[in-house]
């Protein structure tokens, strides 16, 4: 897949009057830039500003490193590949800049992949996040993959854009992804649902707007499953409100949500089947809200994100996971905890029935083919000795039937 970027259809702007301090810049071209702001960039900048045709904004004000070949590229890289952003002079507060035009405000969260910086689009105005990929091109063990992943990613999200034209599945769209200083960025819009428990002091949300957000995720998993797209990893803070319903979650009945974060993301047919797939998803969704055909290893399919759907509606409803294992010893002990032992046939097409029926669960049937399994795991708890009404704490029949309907085994 070519990773050109999109380009803008936009007509090029004239000429804007410059500006005396070159921050916050409307637009000027590269030959300007250079003229009247030669002396804010350095001389790695001068050369590379001309790949540019429109310059918005290169930080001006900001302590700015000068290039060392003989660095992590150039000396804009750590030793992990991760991107070392630029601060004011003696000031804690980021000014530097990508693609001269975007702002780096703040840095949102680092991973494994590399780190998501909140943003000003200077060119549409507008405050954006871009997942900026660690630089595939350093050497550590897991070279590559984050790189591979992150197109992936970008191949998603290109499907779903192109198929929902008219934005009525409730799944993020990408603005836009470009290259810069050899890292993979990818721009989109982001806030957690995080934030609104937390400003409900993770007490929980109401039923009713549960029912709402539930009814805007449903949207988002339709498109997967028609298109076959598995996503990998929901959790509360893959589905996002748009900032300005954010603040009005609690009260605005319009209030919605977006699915994003396809990081883990892959197709139905190729979710393992490749040396490579292999590598970049031998490890998918996040522990409290894995499905218990991943943590056993058992071939998967988009229903596996139904499982974490059901895990989200119970937290979001409690304030707290549904099963907060905190390895997956205990992850399995909670879900036997209130669903019972998995079904015969899943254990049987387990590839990891011998380590966890084997060492943490003694298994056996007996003459009418019945299993008994005993437990090993630290953590002692009888099975199906708890509803999941009770975990849930709700006496809405319809609220728990639909999350156990998720939690199928």
């Amino acid at each position: 897949m070519s990773l050109q970027g999109r380009v803008s259809n936009t007509p090029m702007p004239s000429r804007a009057q410059l500006p005396m301090s070159g921050e916050g810049l409307e637009i000027i071209f590269k030959v300007d830039c250079l003229l009247h702001f030669g002396n804010k960039l350095t001389t790695f900048e001068q050369s590379e500003i001309l790949k540019y045709k429109q310059i918005w904004y290169f930080g001006s004000n900001a302590s700015k490193r000068e290039t060392n070949e003989f660095k992590n590229n150039n000396g804009f890289d750590n030793e992990q590949g991760f991107y070392i952003k630029v601060f004011r002079p003696h000031q804690q507060t980021i000014n530097d800049h990508l693609h001269y035009r975007f702002q780096v405000i703040e840095e949102l969260g680092k991973g494994s992949f590399g780190q998501v910086l909140k943003c000003h689009d200077h060119k549409l105005d507008r405050t954006v996040a871009v997942k900026l990929i660690r630089n595939k091109r350093v050497s550590f063990p897991d070279e590559g993959r984050f790189h591979q992943q992150a197109l992936m990613e970008v191949e998603m999200l290109d499907k779903i854009l192109r198929k929902d034209t008219k934005n009525l599945y409730n799944v993020v769209h990408m603005n836009e992804y470009f290259y810069f200083r050899n890292h993979l960025c990818i721009c989109f819009e982001l806030l957690g649902l995080y934030e609104a428990l937390k400003r409900n002091n993770f007490g929980g949300m109401s039923l009713g707007t549960i029912r709402k957000l539930n009814y805007h995720i449903l949207q988002s998993l339709v498109l997967l499953y028609k298109e076959k797209i598995i996503h990998c990893d929901l959790k509360p803070v893959s589905p996002l409100l748009n900032p300005q319903e954010n603040i009005l979650l609690l009260k605005n009945s319009q209030s919605k949500c977006k699915i994003i974060d396809f990081g883990s993301s892959c197709h139905e047919d190729k979710r393992c089947w490749s040396v490579l797939l292999i590598l970049v998803f031998s490890y998918i969704q996040s522990r409290f809200y894995r499905a218990p055909e991943v943590i056993l290893g058992i071939p998967y399919s988009t229903l596996i994100d139904m499982w974490s759907l059901g895990c989200i509606l119970a937290e979001l409803y409690t304030g707290n996971p549904l099963f907060p294992g905190e390895n997956e010893h205990e992850q399995l002990s909670y879900i036997i905890q209130i669903l019972d032992y998995p079904p015969t046939h899943m254990i049987a097409n387990s590839s990891r029935k011998s380590y966890f029926f084997g060492q943490i669960y003694k298994m056996s049937l007996d003459s009418n083919n019945k299993l008994t399994v005993t437990s090993k795991c630290r953590r002692k708890s009888k099975p199906a000795s708890k509803s999941l009404a009770s975990a849930v704490g709700s006496n809405d029949t319809i609220f728990v039937d639909f999350i156990a309907k998720c939690l199928e085994l």
